[in-house]
């Protein structure tokens, strides 16, 4: 099983996984005008794929250009809800196979990259299995559930009478959920890659760096006595000098365990269910400052690749020291803010995503293809600079 989020070739990622598909294609969501997505749903469904597509009936999908019928005629199933569901499903959401779920965090428009639009592909069975029985619901306006159905293991309270907005709801706060949690993951590996360089910068050319300011501040101190124009230069520089020598302190403490491929493996893993079990969306309310400090020491025995620390907290979280947060899917309203909230997590997590990935740093670490190169030939420029000082 595995979660990966995309932000890149969005329409490419989405085909590939259609291609796949030899059982089944379920797709929901507000809208749905991409129509290079939409030929593939037909010629899937020509395959004799089962292909459902459930959408709103509204004038964006009525004029895009897309004639729906025709993934009827190739044997598919499209289900339009009426303009009145101001509450249905915002996200886009696939169920390919009963394997994989696709979670889109725009509806699928005309195909534009340059939006911040990201998708997670998610292969779990039970998570497929739970969407398509929501899928299921979405078609019926009500429907009686008695114990020994499934509808009873997936919510929290037994529910006799389901609406269809209800079913839209919860489709979406599962696939929020989902999104939420691969961009999370999306995020510390971005973190502890970020991490792992500094650490590496500061042992390798920290001492050298710090002489290189060092000695600039010294520098422009001599010649500010002089010059007047050159003291807040010097003071700049100064405080540069300070700054750097207390951060460099700080990482020399740190220590990042070397770990076998297979050992790195191991504490991801463990990393993520510990971070699911602890993760301060996760919790209720009142737990929430207490799973923030176990969340912040999981995460930093995590970048240091601390494979022992990152074992005994998933052994304590496994005991059951937080309970998950529910929510009750009989009151709609409570529904309607829970989506929101979670949207602008989403959204949140997004700009912080893209933020980093257009940082000075990152741009840097991306584009290095051997870190020994990198730092030899950094080492041997501030050599260089060192002697000219």
């Amino acid at each position: 099983m595995y979660n990966v989020v995309r932000f890149d070739n969005i329409q490419l990622n989405i085909l590939n996984e259609l291609l796949k598909a030899k059982q089944s294609i379920s797709v929901a969501g507000a809208r749905f005008t991409d129509c290079k997505l939409f030929q593939s749903l037909c010629k899937k469904a020509r395959q004799n794929v089962q292909v459902q597509l459930i959408i709103l009936d509204d004038e964006i999908n009525n004029h895009c250009g897309i004639d729906y019928s025709e993934l009827e005629s190739a044997g598919g199933k499209v289900l339009k809800v009426g303009k009145e569901k101001e509450l249905f499903i915002h996200n886009n959401l696939w169920v390919i196979d009963k394997q994989i779920v696709i979670t889109c965090s725009r509806n699928r428009a005309n195909v534009n990259e340059q939006n911040q639009e990201c998708i997670s592909i998610i292969d779990n069975p039970e998570l497929a299995e739970i969407c398509t029985e929501a899928f299921y619901l979405l078609q019926k306006p009500y429907r009686d559930y008695s114990p020994d159905t499934l509808a009873v293991e997936l919510f929290p309270a037994l529910i006799i009478y389901f609406d269809n907005d209800i079913a839209a709801m919860y489709l979406e706060i599962k696939a929020l959920e989902l999104q939420i949690t691969g961009l999370n993951d999306e995020k510390n590996e971005i973190e502890k890659l970020l991490f792992t360089f500094n650490n590496r910068y500061n042992m390798e050319l920290g001492e050298l760096t710090l002489e290189i300011l060092l000695k600039k501040m010294e520098k422009l101190k001599e010649e500010a006595q002089n010059d007047k124009s050159k003291e807040k230069e010097a003071e700049d520089a100064e405080s540069e000098y300070k700054g750097y020598n207390q951060s460099y302190s700080e990482s020399k403490k740190e220590r990042i365990y070397e770990l076998t491929e297979e050992l790195i493996k191991e504490l991801k893993n463990k990393f993520r269910k510990a971070s699911k079990l602890c993760h301060p969306d996760k919790v209720s309310e009142s737990q929430k400052e207490e799973a923030e400090a176990i969340f912040m020491n999981l995460k930093n025995a995590y970048d240091r690749n601390d494979l022992d620390a990152v074992s005994q907290i998933l052994s304590v979280l496994e005991t059951g020291m937080f309970s998950e947060y529910t929510y009750d899917l009989n009151e709609k309203q409570k529904l309607v803010v829970i989506v929101n909230q979670l949207r602008n997590k989403r959204n949140n997590l997004e700009k912080e995503i893209v933020k980093i990935k257009k940082s000075y740093t990152y741009q840097i670490v991306i584009n290095i293809s051997v870190w020994d190169d990198y730092f030899a030939e950094k080492k041997a420029r501030l050599k260089e600079e060192l002697e000219r000082l």
